[in-house]
């Protein structure tokens, strides 16, 4: 078994087992290869991979939040290969397959303690960093010619999860599509929690960002952007013949959790 500190180091849960911050991992065995040929969603695989694996009670993947969710997957696969991950790719300048290693405990890497001090202050207490960090964010911004302050937060890994079966529903035409509903109106909904200091439920976030104007969303992303920690997964390949291209370690890919036949592009 491993031990990690999250990305979040447990600011984020007022309660449950991930508010100390730390998860134990165990290494991953057949029955979890198993799961990985199971099922056509990616993300219960991974969900169902992770939570199989969390060692403790009531250790659910789903409770997570998201960045914490990916830097257990990383450090799941970590756990039972080594952090060192081969992969090939073909490059498309030269058409020519070519391999590299990177290592996995060597990612970029911001926890939310010191972006939130980063942002609000190198002397804030710690007290301070936790109510900061649990939110929500508020931004101040226009839409249809009106100030409106919207307050958001980062969605847990059950939220999540709740938006892609509302997708699923809407993509097998089982739930009446309403106008603006989809993928992008889904994803930025998901994270909004008030609407001038009043809380809105989810769809009435949704509606919110499908008639909002592209400006105040754009500043909604800028203020998300601005607060984002948790693993960089970002990743450029480069071939001698000068092609290059950017993408990122695919840890939403089965394959990534096997030690052959490992590509990123």
């Amino acid at each position: 078994m491993a031990e990690f500190y999250l990305p979040s180091k447990g600011l984020l849960y007022e309660e449950g087992p991930f508010r100390e911050g730390v998860i134990r991992l165990r290494k991953m065995k057949g029955k979890d290869n198993q799961i990985l040929t199971e099922g056509k969603d990616p993300t219960k695989i991974m969900e169902d991979l992770l939570s199989g694996c969390l060692e403790g009670e009531h250790t659910k993947a789903s409770n997570l939040y998201e960045q914490d969710q990916t830097f257990a997957l990383l450090m799941l696969r970590v756990t039972t290969y080594g952090a060192t991950y081969p992969f090939q790719y073909v490059c498309e300048g030269c058409q020519q397959r070519q391999d590299r290693t990177i290592e996995l405990d060597q990612l970029n890497r911001v926890d939310l303690g010191d972006m939130i001090r980063s942002i609000y202050g190198a002397s804030l207490s710690e007290e301070d960093v936790a109510r900061k960090a649990r939110g929500p964010f508020v931004v101040q911004t226009q839409t249809d010619g009106k100030e409106v302050s919207v307050g958001w937060h980062w969605p847990t890994g059950k939220t999540l999860k709740k938006v892609q079966v509302r997708l699923r529903q809407l993509n097998n035409a089982k739930l009446g599509r309403r106008p603006g509903e989809g993928e992008y109106t889904f994803g930025i909904g998901s994270t909004i929690k008030e609407i001038d200091g009043q809380p809105v439920d989810f769809q009435a976030a949704v509606q919110w960002v499908a008639n909002a104007d592209a400006g105040a969303l754009d500043d909604l992303r800028a203020s998300q952007e601005r607060h984002a920690f948790g693993m960089n997964l970002d990743l450029v390949l480069e071939c001698d013949c000068g092609w290059s291209t950017e993408t990122f370690v695919p840890l939403m890919s089965r394959e990534f959790f096997r030690t052959y036949r490992n590509r990123a592009v």
